[in-house]
């Protein structure tokens, strides 16, 4: 059964149903207001108009805020069909009838789209680094009592601190764990800097560095990924790019208690617990085609669960054209050996790359026995040269390897993919060659052959992996395993057969792992097993949890090892949820041992705008967090300033996700648990605001969160305005409404720049939502305003404040006419070019009218060209009375603010002529009228600013158009009546000297 939430599934396909989990009921409409629709939990009914009927109780479970019912129950009560895509994590809905987000969407592609608009975009953040911070701290306390038979009470208390902040201006990680027994067993700590850009270390051009207990990468059939060496580490490779150019490896911090759950494309692949050194690795899992989504789920001791997902593409692990990739590091281990690596990717061409390595070992130091030495050699260096070629669907690969001690191996690989299913093939061959993938032996391996194979059988993955080693002694050696998994009925079953084969031996083994979450009850487990030599089973775990209340939950373990003889029993109750965690357990093993144990676990972190202590029984120091910030920006300029309002009640959504942490009284909002190492968007949920009018002036923030680090984050919101009216069209015989016409809101500055779009309905009405405060320019698209011949494409130029109310009835009637305006034109015998008149002292011209702004005249030449009438602009000195706005600032901060946001938004028809320490002039204006309109609205924009009208009379340059000439006053006077059609006025007729005639 699949169960779904009844409140939000409906809110997203805008169904009007709500549910209330308090009351156990859900009530609204379907699509009409005549469906009603009336769930009773309590009493296992549903109505849907004026039909009632039962339900089975079992289909619907209510679990924190949201009532959720199986999905046969969804489909039957509400018109649309459902199918599920588990591996894939996909819910297709197909409507049987439509749905208002039908509606909706399609009103959506007649209006620009928020990606689209300049003031709602992500922004990239980048949260600066702090020489002393207050870390994250996550600490656990474990007091264990255990008595085993016939022996006395033993106790002990065991301690983990991980600790992760800002230090010296770099991102800082300690861990350290002991007991009373050992004060301090062991420790890690490490520091460093990340940067997608690639902007680290100057020259270096770094996108990440580190040094302390650092992560040095594999080199192919060399080495493996480690973090044990103290050392350091520095590489300009993306940082979402392939550990390796074919595989991905994952290590992290797992603290005591702990345990993490790989899934790669919705299949579980991978399960650890916390080891010794409080660690997951995960190594070189292979990458398929197309891809790759893994998924690392963390569960706590006390019932705590955290995810991180991560997506990476074969083709991402080719070089970019023209690039260059380097890798740089060196450790030293705690038993005194020592690693150098140094890996350099080139891009040849588009398609091909080639890398060179090298990896140099040192164990001369630790020992002279090489048998101390694992897979080592003293002094052994790699030396590594490989291409990689990514063609359509084949990505090839071949490498070259030599040793310091003359061993050599070369390989060649291809790996490809098919409808659903991928394929890899391997061959390499070998001489005197040792490393961490070839184990050193008395037979060493001359050639290894490997293929895999995935694909989908009956809708479940299935692997199967094979490979051939050829020994020097000429022996052959098979290593077979198949792997399938299923999802069936929310319980994921992974089930792998691994066979191996040398002469004289055969070993088959098999292990059975299980995940499943439903509601309350979580259950995970595992079985492994022999088939030969001995059929047997070698050991069970079962872990349970049930879910009590929000905080507490109650946990059980059984885990049997065969071969010893020995299972144990654990049954635990927990606080998981809240300030802090805590646990307590007991059990006891069929050996007679018995055991208690207490478990206090807290993330503890200050909340920077608060200074206040945050603590939560979930891990901090792992992860990023973000100070969100709501209000009202008055001004404009995105920061907060003490007489904006801020905002409570205010949602956010993480990489699309909602979270449930909402804004305060104060206006903050603390998103903690965010994951680190990858880029991600913090968004507005803009379904938590509730005044139409209140709209984000971005749509969020795209942030690399990094773990002990709260990034400080402000959302500013702008109070915007709506704009509607009606459009009709007088075609000079009558006027009606005119439909479907296209109308587009640019910005007055950059028409080019479209803010909002809109077209009218079938009655001419228009409506233009969440305005933002600026200087635009309504008009009609002018494409569709040729096409309709209508004369005047540019409506209103508009001016919309920060405070400024809903603009309605904005009203306008086009005028269309049945001639085209060439027509028009070429039909008039009225306008004499001026060569054919050379002969006449006098001529006729007509004057469109004189201007002080050559833009104040622009739109008036704009229509002339379109009409194809020739004009001249001619220019003279003319005394005006001349008014201006000074206004006073009491510091040069603030006059700078002002400057910018008039600039910005241009609350001035002026210009601004002087700026001076604490004082702004802004004008010309013309007349007292024009000036009083301006002084009313920067008064309304910024009521603290003390404003003086100054005046004085100044000889200005004015601008006159003129179309002519004409030989007789008559002429001209024809032809400004028909010019008048075209909306131009303030026309009058002047008879002047021929002379002054230029053509344009």
């Amino acid at each position: 059964m699949i169960f779904l939430p009844l409140g939000e599934l409906s809110r997203i396909l805008t169904i009007a149903v709500q549910a209330n989990s308090e009351v156990k009921t859900a009530e609204g409409f379907i699509v009409t207001e005549d469906r009603q629709f009336l769930l009773d939990v309590s009493q296992s009914t549903v109505a849907i108009g004026v039909q009632k009927t039962n339900f089975d109780p079992n289909l619907i479970r209510i679990q924190e805020n949201e009532i959720f019912i199986e999905s046969t129950l969804y489909q039957k009560w509400f018109p649309v069909e459902l199918s599920f895509d588990i591996p894939g994590l996909m819910l297709t809905v197909t409507a049987k009838e439509n749905l208002p987000i039908q509606s909706k969407i399609d009103r959506s592609k007649k209006t620009i789209s928020e990606n689209e608009t300049s003031h709602l975009q992500f922004m990239n953040f980048d949260t600066p680094y702090s020489i002393l911070d207050k870390p994250f701290v996550d600490q656990t306390l474990q007091l264990n009592s255990n008595k085993k038979s016939n022996s006395q009470v033993q106790s002990s208390l065991q301690y983990t601190t991980l600790l992760s902040g800002d230090f010296l201006g770099l991102k800082t990680h300690f861990i350290a764990n002991g007991s009373d027994q050992k004060n301090l067993e062991n420790y890690r700590f490490s520091m460093g800097r990340d940067d997608p850009e690639g902007n680290l270390l100057g020259i270096a051009n770094a996108r990440t560095f580190s040094f302390g207990n650092v992560n040095l990468p594999s080199l192919n059939y060399v080495n493996r990924p480690t973090s044990l060496g103290r050392g350091g580490f520095i590489s300009n490779k993306p940082l979402s790019r392939p550990s390796r150019y074919d595989s991905q490896s994952f290590t992290g911090d797992l603290l005591p208690g702990w345990d993490v759950e790989l899934f790669q494309n919705g299949v579980l692949i991978g399960y650890q617990t916390s080891n010794d050194r409080a660690q997951y690795e995960f190594n070189d899992l292979p990458l398929y085609f197309g891809g790759n989504d893994f998924r690392l789920i963390f569960h706590g001791p006390t019932g705590q669960m955290r995810e991180e997902r991560y997506r990476f593409m074969l083709e991402d692990s080719m070089v970019l054209p023209g690039e260059t990739y380097y890798s740089l590091g060196a450790v030293q281990f705690e038993d005194g050996r020592k690693r150098t690596l140094m890996q350099i990717d080139q891009s040849l061409l588009t398609q091909l790359s080639t890398t060179f390595g090298i990896v140099a070992n040192d164990v001369s130091s630790v020992s002279n026995d090489i048998n101390t030495t694992g897979a080592y050699r003293p002094n052994l260096s790699y030396y590594n040269l490989g291409l990689r070629s990514y063609l359509d669907s084949v990505f090839l690969s071949a490498d070259g390897i030599l040793t310091s001690d003359e061993g050599s191996l070369g390989s060649l690989s291809l790996k490809t993919g098919f409808w659903n299913s991928s394929f890899s093939i391997s061959h390499a061959v070998l001489e005197n060659f040792i490393s961490e993938d070839f184990l050193p032996s008395d037979d060493l391996e001359n050639e290894r052959s490997k293929a895999r194979f995935d694909t989908f059988v009956f809708k479940m993955p299935f692997s199967l992996e094979g490979t051939r080693s050829h020994l020097t002694s000429g022996q052959v050696n098979y290593d077979v395993s198949a792997k399938v998994s299923a999802y069936i009925k929310s319980i994921s079953i992974t089930h792998r057969l691994k066979y191996l084969h040398s002469p004289g031996l055969n070993s088959t083994s098999g292990e059975l792992q299980v995940s499943s979450r439903v509601g309350r009850f979580q259950i995970r487990g595992g079985l492994t097993y022999e088939i030969e030599p001995i059929s047997r089973t070698t050991s069970i775990d079962l872990n349970g949890n049930i879910r009590l209340n929000r905080e507490f939950n109650f946990t059980q373990s059984i885990s049997s090892q065969m071969q010893s003889n020995e299972s144990r029993l654990e049954l635990g109750i927990n606080k998981e949820i809240g300030e802090y965690g805590l646990g307590i357990t007991t059990g006891g093993t069929n050996l007679g041992e018995q055991f208690v144990g207490f478990r206090l676990n807290i993330g503890i972190g200050v909340e920077p705008r608060r200074s206040k202590l945050y603590t939560s029984a979930q891990s901090m120091a792992t992860t990023g967090a973000v100070s969100a910030l709501a209000f009202l920006d008055h001004n404009l300029n995105g920061q907060w300033d003490a007489d904006e309002d801020l905002l409570p009640g205010v949602g956010f959504r993480v990489d699309g996700g909602m979270s449930p942490i909402r804004t305060e009284d104060d206006g903050v909002a603390l998103l903690t648990h965010l994951p680190t190492g990858q880029r991600i968007n913090i968004g507005i949920d803009r379904n938590t605001i509730d005044d139409p009018q209140v709209s984000p002036f971005i749509k969020g923030v795209r942030l690399l969160p990094r773990p002990g680090k709260i990034a400080e984050v402000n959302f500013p919101f702008i109070r915007t305005t709506e704009i509607d009216g009606i459009i009709s069209i007088d075609n000079g015989v009558e006027t009606k409404p005119a439909s479907d016409i296209q109308l587009e809101l640019v910005e007055f500055s950059d028409k080019e720049q479209v803010v909002r779009e809109t077209s009218t309905a079938f009655d001419g009405y228009y409506i233009l939502d969440e305005v933002p405060p600026g200087k635009y320019i309504l008009r009609i698209e002018s494409e569709q305003a040729a096409r309709l011949n209508i004369a005047v494409p540019d409506l209103k130029v508009l001016r919309i404040l920060p405070h400024s109310n809903f603009i309605n009835g904005l009203d306008f009637i086009l005028k269309r006419y049945s001639q085209k305006a060439d027509d028009v034109i070429e039909n008039q015998p009225l306008l004499i070019s001026p060569e054919l008149n050379t002969e006449m002292e006098d001529l006729y011209f007509v004057i469109l009218g004189s201007f002080a702004l050559e833009r104040s005249f622009e739109p008036l030449t704009t229509k002339l060209v379109q009409l194809k009438i020739p004009y001249v602009v001619n220019q003279f000195s003319r005394p005006l009375k001349v008014f201006r706005i000074q206004t006073e600032f009491e510091t040069e901060a603030l006059a700078q603010v002002f400057m910018e946001t008039l600039t910005t938004y241009e609350y001035s028809f002026g210009k601004q002529e002087d700026v001076g320490k604490i004082k702004i002039f802004i004008g010309p204006y013309y007349s007292e009228n024009e000036l009083q309109k301006e002084k009313s609205v920067i008064t309304a924009a910024f009521p603290n600013v003390k404003m003086k009208m100054t005046s004085n009379v100044e000889s200005l340059d004015m601008n006159e158009i003129a179309v002519g000439g004409f030989n007789s006053q008559k002429e001209a006077t024809d032809f400004a009546s028909v010019i008048k059609k075209y909306n131009f006025n303030d026309i009058t007729i002047q008879k002047r000297p021929n002379k002054q005639w230029k053509s344009p």
